[in-house]
């Protein structure tokens, strides 16, 4: 469906100021032995299920229509993640991967009543669609959660929702009952991994990230500092670096607060199983 030659060349890579999973991933799935009209292919090839995504999507949408629904319907479309489709050497996803290409995922709303308002240059998170479809919907919420609403973003009302954004993902060495098991297929190299290379092919990982940087912390392996603005595609680790020592500080006491704010929280209704 897509010309291979037409579509845009994957990110490349140096793996030498990288987490460890990166080099590791690369050489599991064979990427080392591809070409640059192979990496092409590969994206070309998911251009085309995009492609494919989007015509099911309208026959849902048609068959709305169709039966008298669509006026009364709220519609969201959205992925859980990206793929890699070569960029920095890698396809699919990884636990503790945290580049745009991965997190940066779609997000449309179409909602009856709402006038549109168009594209929004701002950040949000899935969790923010629980309270979304809570306040449409007119549910109390029964439990404390993180999210917030986006229903007067989705109005006009507002511009922005978050300032920063945050992930993280990975498992200690002793969880291993969190590993995939070994199947059989095109994802036996990657159910694999954690037990071939050892804890630093899925060591727990944190990220934030605000308009301007990013910065992902490994407390074992090495940790990584973008500066988007002028390194979109994040490309140079700027972690460790004298010059940015404040910035990466900063970030890092960001996280810790996220960390509190976002920690076991108290239930709304009290347990009969309590003494009080």
């Amino acid at each position: 469906m897509y010309d291979p030659e037409k579509v845009p060349f994957p990110i490349p890579v140096d793996f030498s100021k990288k987490r460890s999973f990166m080099k590791l991933l690369h050489k599991a799935y064979g990427m080392d032995k591809l070409n640059e009209n192979d990496k092409r292919k590969i994206r070309a090839t998911y251009y085309g299920m995009v492609t494919r995504l989007d015509s099911l999507l309208g026959m849902i949408i048609d068959k709305l229509k169709e039966r008298g629904r669509y006026d009364n319907t709220a519609i969201f479309i959205f992925s859980d993640h990206g793929d890699y489709t070569g960029d920095y050497g890698l396809v699919e996803k990884w636990w503790t991967g945290f580049q745009d290409c991965l997190l940066n995922i779609p997000f449309i709303a179409r909602i009856p009543g709402f006038p549109p308002v168009g594209k929004k240059e701002t950040m949000m998170e899935m969790v923010d669609l629980y309270p979304t479809i809570l306040e449409l919907a007119g549910i109390k919420r029964l439990h404390s959660h993180f999210g917030r609403s986006l229903v007067n973003l989705l109005k006009g009302k507002e511009d922005r929702l978050r300032e920063a954004v945050f992930a993280e993902g990975g498992y200690l060495k002793t969880e291993e009952q969190c590993f995939e098991p070994a199947l059989k297929g095109i994802y036996y190299e990657k159910t694999t991994l954690p037990r071939k290379y050892g804890p630093k092919v899925l060591a727990k990982a944190v990220m934030i990230r605000t308009s301007k940087f990013k910065y992902i912390y490994c407390p074992d392996d090495i940790n990584e500092l973008y500066n988007l603005e002028g390194d979109p595609q994040e490309l140079h680790n700027l972690a460790g670096e004298p010059e940015v020592a404040g910035i990466e500080q900063a970030l890092k006491e960001k996280l810790l607060q996220w960390f509190i704010r976002t920690v076991d929280t108290v239930p709304h209704k009290r347990d009969k199983r309590g003494f009080f």
